[in-house]
């Protein structure tokens, strides 16, 4: 799907690209948005059971754009520290390439927020079930099936 890295010394494992999705705080989904205009927007996330987890509204331009074409690209950021003396920086990143789908069936709908609740929430989990119960028929879960998952980082000798 993608051209090969140039930078071959700092492609990370799968397994390296899937912890830094696991760690991340926030991610960035893409979509080609109306008019073929790139839209990029970050978001709460989460990781689990190999797919990506995310809640959004049920009216809104990124559930229009997916529902046309759910082709994305997800990628988050771990560590960007800036390593001036060396004109460089030491950094981790995983991008995916995948299909997003509206999570229609009620029981991974709940799994869903619930992976986000605990990612998040962790101290706050009866309360957060509650949180759900209320306020989660007005929200949508979507999942990204992953067809690629790459990383880079740098590695600091």
């Amino acid at each position: 799907m993608n051209r090969p890295m140039r930078r071959r010394d700092r492609l990370a494992t799968e397994e390296e690209a899937i912890e830094m999705l696991k760690e991340g705080v926030y991610g960035t989904l893409s979509v080609c948005g109306n008019n073929n205009i790139p839209y990029g927007i970050p978001l709460n996330y989460a990781y689990a059971d190999g797919v990506i987890y995310f809640h959004c509204a049920k009216a809104g331009y990124k559930s229009d754009i997916m529902k046309e074409n759910n082709n994305v690209c997800f990628s988050v950021v771990t560590k960007a520290d800036v390593l001036a003396d060396m004109f460089s920086s030491d950094f981790k990143s995983a991008v995916v390439f995948g299909k997003a789908y509206l999570v229609e069936d009620a029981d991974e709908r709940q799994h869903g927020f619930e992976t986000i609740l605990y990612k998040y929430c962790s101290d706050y989990i009866p309360s957060g079930m509650e949180h759900i119960k209320k306020a989660g028929p007005a929200a949508l879960i979507y999942k990204i099936v992953p067809e690629e998952i790459t990383g880079k980082l740098r590695r600091i000798n």
